[in-house]
């Protein structure tokens, strides 16, 4: 239902909001023409209904109580509406639910009952597939986010194998969901980024690394060394000088110090010596000797030679550096080697200047070799390497292969556990949509069963025959409604057959407007059969009607009300400025009372306000004027001009048999004009919708037509009325009470 209605800065609402609240399901406004009402019904029009209008509504607002979604239709009666349904040749069809059709009325509301139940089993469905949906999609994000944590540990070394998988990052979820679910066997990650530098190289593919040539000591012969180091090379034994040398242990000393003997002084003491002296000496150091030394010369030049030739070729390995050889494993290794051959010869030179003496050479081979072995591993990984060069691109691919098959080891566990929930959701998603799909057939089937029952019901001409029905009980016998083609469109036409529709005087015009709109509340929809759930605005329904028509108005109405449920009426909200008609209406019983809600609009100057009231505020149109005129005492801006005449038609002409023009005949001078200009004041607004209608008054001028209606009531002897209807008769008790 609609809750509340504000009206603000439109038409006559111009100083602060005048809000319509509580609204309940049955709601009365009562107001003289030109005072506002329209306006609400127009603004209603505006809002639910799209109609244009040159008034602004911007400040204006509707609270309603039904969910987002949901739709409730608002049908506005107003001049517009007959306007609209007078004017055409035709009346749109409509069918209502008779007497004549109550089996098929059951079997309608049935079905139509059935498309709620699966319209709300589907809404639901439909909430719980969004709910599930959203948590799916908040797994899948964390999935993808854990995913590509993993994969950009190593995305500047994998990039090249990441491709068309990185944006957005859900198509790297998915490329690891893939190798995840797979048994492969991964290579480990160090082997990986290995191989990436090979295979993703922005150079493309490399050059192959030529083989390193292998240390080769074999021709170093003097290596192993030499039996005369191990020699004690010594004179020549069986001479007197050779047991003395050998018993003093002095060869090497007295070799020595012989290029210093002349043959008469002893070299180390400068005694003269023997004459066979020198002949003995240089007998102990025979050819042999000499034979022997020339050796040990001759093997220490080799070693020098063939060591110098040994360094330099290992130094050579320099110029291989790279990936696979690493010198600086060789340039330790040499270091070593260079001190040994150093301490060899140190060796040797020792041996050189002291030939008797023994000497071994410090072994070299165990660092040759484990040099070589280093040459031998590097040219493995070389060949290796320039093996995956020969297949380069599939090489590649592999790789990227393995890459994938890695990532998807990593997040295997994570996948299963979000896989598992995932089909869990997607089973409980298909089995609601099988729900869905079953409700969408059985709402078809309705909606079928609907259309054939409406095409029934069409046939019946229900709508025409209650109109006509109702037209000729009332009187209105000079035209009826008739079909006009099977789609149950109906025309107005005279007895000769005639269209009728811009003969008809206003009177007749509205009524019929009203019969049909009547017709289209209790009906249903004729585009697919279906009774709407609807709120009705009924904007003055009585205008232009004589007092029998507005009798048969307010019964229909009052029937809308009590059957209100039976229709789908929610809400009910009537305007209108006839009292007698509001009285009429608002006869209710007492549960009727508890849903209903009464309000009074007034134009006090040119502002339009808005009264709520709990109970009926209006008992009977006589009584309503009257209380407009004791208002008036309290309001300077009042124009009660239009409601002083009418008490006096009602009170003077209808009830006293009076001509009212007579009344003026009692007063004289300028009161005398006050009269006239009173009774010959129009009842403006009564036969039109003009809802804005002002005529200043001054203050003055108020309270002279005020003390002029007083005296016509005073001079006429109905003083007494004139009390009772304004309170002064209690006034007089009270001042009479307050005396004594």
């Amino acid at each position: 239902m609609l809750q509340s209605v504000t009206l603000n800065k439109v038409a006559s609402y111009k100083e602060e909001n005048q809000v319509l609240e509580p609204l309940k399901q049955l709601n009365y406004i009562y107001g003289e023409n030109g005072c506002g009402k329209s306006t609400i019904a127009q603004f209603l029009d505006c809002k639910f209904n799209g109609r244009t209008t040159e008034k602004d509504y911007s400040n204006c607002s509707v609270c309603h109580g039904w969910a987002e979604g949901q739709k409730r239709k608002v049908c506005i009666y107003d001049a517009d509406f007959v306007s609209r349904t007078i004017g055409q040749p035709t009346i749109e069809g409509i069918f209502v639910m008779g007497e004549d059709a109550p089996d098929l009325a059951k079997k309608l509301k049935e079905k139509e009952a059935g498309i709620v139940v699966h319209s709300k089993s589907i809404t639901s469905h439909n909430a719980s597939i969004a709910h599930i949906e959203e948590k799916k999609n908040q797994e899948e994000k964390e999935f993808i986010s854990y995913c590509w944590e993993i994969g950009k540990h190593n995305l500047d070394v994998f990039r090249e194998a990441y491709k068309g998988c990185m944006k957005p990052h859900k198509k790297f979820m998915e490329k690891c969901a893939l190798y995840a679910s797979r048994e492969d066997e991964s290579k480990s990650l160090d082997d990986l980024i290995k191989a990436s530098n090979l295979y993703f190289s922005p150079d493309g593919r490399p050059d192959d690394i030529k083989t390193l040539p292998m240390l080769s000591w074999t021709a170093c012969s003097s290596i192993k060394g030499n039996p005369i180091l191990a020699t004690e090379i010594k004179g020549k034994e069986g001479t007197t000088v050779a047991e003395l040398i050998t018993a003093l242990g002095n060869n090497d000393w007295v070799d020595q110090g012989r290029k210093y003997f002349d043959g008469v002084k002893c070299p180390f003491c400068q005694q003269g010596t023997t004459v066979t002296l020198k002949d003995d000496l240089e007998y102990y150091f025979d050819e042999t000797y000499k034979q022997q030394k020339e050796k040990l010369r001759q093997f220490s030049n080799q070693f020098d030679s063939e060591m110098q030739i040994l360094v330099s070729n290992i130094q050579g390995y320099a110029s291989f550096e790279g990936e696979f050889f690493k010198y600086k494993e060789v340039e330790l290794l040499l270091k070593t080697i260079e001190a040994i051959i150093l301490t060899n010869q140190s060796k040797i030179a020792r041996k050189i200047k002291e030939p008797s003496e023994q000497v071994s050479l410090e072994p070299i081979e165990e660092s040759l070799k484990v040099l070589a072995a280093i040459i031998t591993t590097a040219n493995t990984a070389i060949a290796d390497y320039n093996t995956k060069l020969s297949s380069f691109d599939s090489g590649k691919s592999q790789l990227v292969e393995d890459i994938w098959v890695y990532l998807g080891k990593q997040t295997s566990t994570t996948y299963n556990a979000y896989k598992k929930k995932r089909d869990g959701k997607d089973t409980g998603i298909a089995n609601l949509k099988t729900k869905i799909s079953e409700a969408e057939t059985e709402i078809g089937a309705c909606r079928r069963r609907i259309v054939e029952i409406g095409d029934k019901l069409k046939s019946i001409s229900k709508p025409a025959n209650d109109i006509n029905n109702i037209l000729k009980q009332f009187g209105f016998s000079n035209f009826t409604i008739e079909q006009v083609d099977d789609q149950a469109r109906y025309s107005i036409v005279r007895d000769n057959g005639t269209p009728a529709n811009n003969t008809l005087s206003e009177g007749e015009k509205t009524f019929i407007a009203f019969l049909y709109f009547y017709q289209m509340v209790k009906g249903v929809d004729p585009d697919n059969s279906i009774m709407d759930d609807k709120i009705i605005v009924f904007d003055d329904p009585v205008s232009s009607l004589d007092s029998k028509v507005l009798y048969v108005v307010s019964t229909l109405i009052k029937k809308l009300a009590k059957e209100r449920d039976g229709f789908k009426i929610h809400q009910m909200i009537l305007l209108t400025h006839n009292v007698y008609f509001f009285k009429e209406v608002t006869n209710q019983q007492d549960a009727e009372q508890a849903r209903s809600s009464y309000w009074i609009v007034r134009k006090t100057g040119r502002y339009s306000c808005i009264e709520h009231h709990v109970d009926n505020p209006v008992r009977t149109s006589y009584q309503m004027l009257w209380e407009e005129v004791n208002r008036a005492k309290d309001y300077d801006s009042l124009d009660v001009r239009n409601t002083l005449r009418r008490i006096l038609e009602n009170y003077f002409k209808m009830f006293g048999g009076i001509n009212i023009w007579e009344l003026a005949d009692k007063f004289e001078g300028d009161d005398q004009d006050i009269c006239y200009s009173l009774l010959q004041w129009s009842n403006d607004g009564s036969h039109s919708v003009f809802d804005d209608l002002y005529m200043s008054q001054s203050v003055e001028g108020r309270d002279n037509y005020l003390r002029v209606f007083e005296e016509i009531f005073r001079k006429n002897k109905h003083g007494s009325h004139y009390d009772m209807m304004t309170r002064n008769d209690v006034a007089q008790e009270e001042k009479a009470e307050e005396a004594a």
